[in-house]
């Protein structure tokens, strides 16, 4: 009776199995059909059109990243510059404020033609140094750091345009002229000098 009790479990294992394995065929041969479809299909992958396009879109970004690289790079040398020209302002301004007795020699000295190469600073080490020499020798000493931080530099003291009595140092630089120096034009700096009386 036991043999007969465990032959019907044993067919119905034996059904549900060869129903498994007909199953799985059958979706075995749909996925292949379907993976043969798709490989046989034009729309498929990237045409060439596709490809260019892509390629396209990524040289622009780059392009426009390089030339955003390339005006932060000159926006960073003309602050460099404008930084240099207030430092040089600045000194002439202690130099004439710290030697009021020559006042008139460096009101004089309005148009410090630069030189052509670094020059040789005068009255140094010497032991009788006038007021007038040593004025020189500081114009000199200013001039040579005009030239060796900015290109094509200039350095003037003039009349203000606001006030006639007013000085105005304009340190200019990049090919400006210092005489028709603004503050706002780019490669030029304009700053008040109270020279006192």
């Amino acid at each position: 009776m036991d043999e007969m009790a465990f032959a019907p479990q044993a067919f119905s294992l034996q059904v549900f199995s060869s129903r498994a394995t007909q199953a799985s065929a059958v979706q075995f041969s749909d996925v292949h059909s379907a993976v043969q479809t798709a490989h046989l299909s034009p729309s498929s992958g990237f045409t060439l059109i596709e490809v260019l396009v892509a390629l396209l879109l990524l040289s622009l970004s780059v392009m426009g990243y390089a030339a955003l690289q390339g005006q932060a790079l000159a926006m960073t040398q003309h602050t460099f510059w404008r930084a240099q020209a207030y430092d040089l302002a600045e000194q002439l301004q202690v130099m004439v404020r710290s030697q009021p007795t020559q006042r008139d020699f460096f009101l004089q000295t309005a148009d410090w033609q630069m030189p052509s190469v670094p020059m040789t600073l005068r009255c140094v080490g010497r032991q009788a140094c006038t007021a007038t020499q040593l004025a020189q020798a500081q114009i000199d000493q200013l001039k040579t750091q005009a030239f060796l931080q900015l290109p094509q530099a200039q350095i003037q003291i003039i009349a203000c345009a606001a006030a006639a009595t007013q000085f105005c140092i304009k340190v200019a630089w990049s090919g400006q002229q210092a005489a028709s120096c603004d503050a706002v034009v780019e490669g030029c700096l304009s700053l008040p000098l109270a020279v006192g009386g």
